[in-house]
């Protein structure tokens, strides 16, 4: 079954958001010698299906609330709320005053901070699960980039920075990545699968950049490897997710190749910078037609509640990483203006990677907590908002307008505190209907 079920248009959302979880889990599967073997993704996310049976009374085994993954998960808030924030900052907007170590680290505390413990705690989960012997270590990777965080705070509590600074949650963000790496090599172990190749090497990228960012290279020269980081592990997650639509023969070999190729112009970039940009847009453009050729999201868009908003979100992350590519590769050969330069990156950075976070948020946090949700409606909001800065930041730069790219800043920063305002407001929603229907039925 596909990654997106077609479902009558009558569908309520608490059934969308279950099939859709489940279709999810499905599409993990590998088949060899005609019998369906499990990957540690797919187990990792049929806990969501546990739990939903458990409150539904369908098992009277209670699954406990994993309070751990919480704290570890919050680590990740707080970047994303920081980094947002000092996104205002950058942009010349009022905001808080925030210490100078906040402002200068945002992409790094964006990346690292707040995507890379996400990352980490999904694949700490699939390791977690899909293992025999239940590892806890592959929650090390969440847990040294949440440490990072908490290091940019705490240098803040000195009494003036000091030039090295970055070393210090650098050091723990490289860790981190290192670790990412080797929870990939132990799932290797049972799924030697390619998907798992196009991670590996997205993590492995993410630590040099961010060694080589810890002894002080700036986040501009890098941005390109966090880029990759990205990216890879985004397009590798996709193809475990609907691993079904993904099945012609070149997808796989292509996107090796492009990944490698993408690997090389991210290094390259720093060195000799309009090559290896071109390069790198290149890579990433052929990735992408491939992916958006045969990602099923072309035939779910138009569908009713959870399907088609997945489909939505995917299309759009789509476009903007096909416009980032295609920039890529023009600006280092044009002569335009710095506000070209910023928007290929919000490309990548906000359009395709945050398009794809919004999109498969109410798959993966559930999986995380143990705790299934239905989609909620006001999710359209934070994407909506997110394209429409996208689009006012296309315009500011063909304007060469810094108060209209001002402007696209304010939307994306609604739309990201947007998200995560939504996704915590569903999950206590959620908890306290429970409780009042528990009462409910005790008395």
């Amino acid at each position: 079954m596909p990654a997106h079920s077609i479902m009558p248009a009558n569908t309520s959302s608490t059934d969308c958001t279950h099939r859709a979880q489940t279709d999810h889990a499905q599409t993990h599967a590998t088949t060899t010698g005609g019998q369906t073997a499990q990957t540690p993704s797919t187990r990792a996310h049929d806990t969501p299906q546990k739990a939903f049976r458990t409150s539904t009374g369908k098992s009277s085994t209670p699954v406990p609330f994993p309070w751990q993954r919480l704290l570890l998960l919050a680590f990740g808030v707080i970047a994303a709320i920081t980094g947002t924030l000092t996104a205002l900052n950058r942009a010349g907007l009022p905001a808080f005053n925030q210490p100078r170590q906040l402002i200068a680290a945002h992409g790094a505390l964006m990346v690292f901070g707040f995507l890379g413990t996400a990352i980490g705690m999904e694949r700490g989960v699939a390791y977690h699960a899909g293992s025999a012997r239940n590892p806890r270590w592959g929650f090390l990777a969440p847990l040294l980039t949440g440490l990072g965080v908490v290091s940019l705070f705490v240098l803040g509590l000195l009494p003036s920075l000091p030039a090295w600074w970055t070393a210090v949650p650098g050091t723990f963000w490289a860790l981190g990545m290192a670790a990412l790496v080797a929870v990939y090599i132990g799932i290797w172990g049972w799924q030697n699968s390619p998907t798992l190749l196009l991670q590996m090497l997205g993590a492995a990228t993410g630590a040099v950049s961010m060694v080589l960012w810890s002894c002080g290279w700036s986040a501009t020269v890098l941005a390109p490897s966090w880029m990759v980081f990205l990216v890879l592990t985004i397009l590798g997650e996709r193809l475990e997710l609907a691993r079904v639509s993904f099945q012609k023969k070149y997808v796989t070999p292509t996107l090796l190749a492009g990944a490698i190729v993408a690997v090389v112009g991210s290094f390259l970039a720093l060195f000799a910078r309009r090559a290896g940009y071109m390069v790198l847009g290149a890579a990433f453009l052929v990735m992408l037609v491939v992916m958006v050729h045969d990602d099923i999201a072309r035939h779910t868009w138009h569908l009713p509640g959870f399907t088609g908003f997945m489909g939505c979100a995917m299309l759009m992350a789509y476009f903007w990483g096909l416009l980032g590519s295609a920039l890529w590769i023009v600006l280092p050969q044009a002569d335009l203006h710095a506000g070209w330069s910023t928007f290929a990156l919000d490309c990548f950075d906000l359009g395709f990677v945050m398009s794809m976070v919004i999109a498969h948020a109410f798959l993966i946090i559930p999986a995380i907590l143990r705790r299934p949700v239905s989609w909620p409606r006001a999710m359209w909001a934070p994407l909506i908002v997110l394209n429409a800065g996208l689009l006012v930041g296309l315009v500011g730069a063909l304007a060469g307008s810094t108060d209209i790219g001002r402007a696209a800043s304010l939307l994306e920063v609604i739309a990201l505190l947007g998200l995560i305002a939504t996704v915590a407001a569903t999950y206590v929603v959620t908890a306290v209907r429970k409780k009042t229907t528990g009462r409910k039925n005790q008395s």
